[in-house]
């Protein structure tokens, strides 16, 4: 990774900042991109060897985003690999039971977030012939009944990975689609665990999915 310039969205925690600090072992420059500018940069100042750089944004508005990936390119002349991992939940609902404003806010981060992320850093990847990742989840392929926000985003995340995998090959591009099941951080705290309602239901799932994963075995996995 000596000399590659990484950018990973919703790096200020979990997935995105254990991803960020394996790229940083492996001696990639990691640049932090979350909604939280400040814990983006503290989180980024404190990577493995010194080399971060947190920068704030947000992934539901394409103009911040392009500004984020010009940034990272006028600071350091290329982008190599785009870890497209912001995502949130919600507590568990059903469809007629959400707010569809809160249904809209997960699509909006969780799919149009990971395609306006690759938008503005494709051509750089391209010119690169870098790396592209997307985080889907286990949810892209189980029912996701009380979750079907979450669910639905996920699924269409693995899709849009599939293709981009096959329409970038002829560029020497590479696309890898992550698929975690639970992972011991921050949302999995707020949307699973401290709703009772939400326990219950994760009771149904396959079995398989219920041993919890650390975050850095998942950016272990991811790099």
């Amino acid at each position: 990774m000596n000399g590659k310039v990484a950018l990973v969205t919703g790096g200020a925690r979990g997935i995105g900042l254990e991803t960020a600090r394996s790229l940083a072992r492996r001696g990639a420059q990691v640049v932090l991109v979350d909604i939280e500018g400040g814990a983006a940069k503290e989180a980024a100042a404190n990577l493995p060897g010194g080399n971060g750089l947190g920068i704030e944004a947000n992934v539901t508005n394409q103009d911040s985003m392009e500004r984020a990936v010009q940034q990272i390119v006028d600071t350091y002349g290329r982008l190599d690999i785009v870890v497209a991992n912001a995502g949130i939940g919600l507590p568990a609902a059903t469809f007629m039971a959400t707010p569809a404003d809160a249904f809209d806010r997960v699509v909006d981060v969780n799919l149009l977030g990971v395609t306006r992320t690759v938008r503005a850093a494709l051509p750089h990847i391209v010119n690169c012939q870098g790396h592209i990742v997307v985080v889907s989840s286990a949810y892209a392929f189980v029912n996701g009944v009380g979750s079907g926000a979450y669910a639905m985003t996920k699924a269409a995340v693995e899709q849009f990975g599939r293709a981009l995998r096959l329409e970038l090959a002829p560029h020497r591009v590479g696309v890898t689609v992550a698929y975690f099941g639970i992972i011991n951080t921050d949302l999995v705290k707020d949307t699973v665990d401290a709703d009772p309602l939400t326990v219950d239901l994760f009771a149904l799932i396959p079995k398989v999915l219920h041993k919890r994963m650390d975050p850095s075995r998942a950016g272990a996995a991811i790099t």
